[in-house]
């Protein structure tokens, strides 16, 4: 969790941690904890990242 005042950074860490996580393959979900982030992580994003997870994966021959 991160919290701070208004205009001292937040955003932009979490960027550069998002960035660097994306760089190292790690699956990234950006979002924002309003109304339904729930549901909007359960059936969008974790859908999404399971193809994208499974389409990366080496193929075994």
């Amino acid at each position: 969790m991160v919290t701070g005042l208004r205009g001292t950074g937040k955003t932009v860490m979490l960027n550069a941690y998002e960035d660097v996580a994306g760089a190292e393959g790690w699956l990234v979900i950006s979002e924002t904890a309003t109304p339904n982030l729930i549901d909007r992580i359960t059936h969008e994003h974790l859908p999404r990242l399971l193809v994208k997870s499974i389409l990366s994966r080496p193929s075994r021959a």
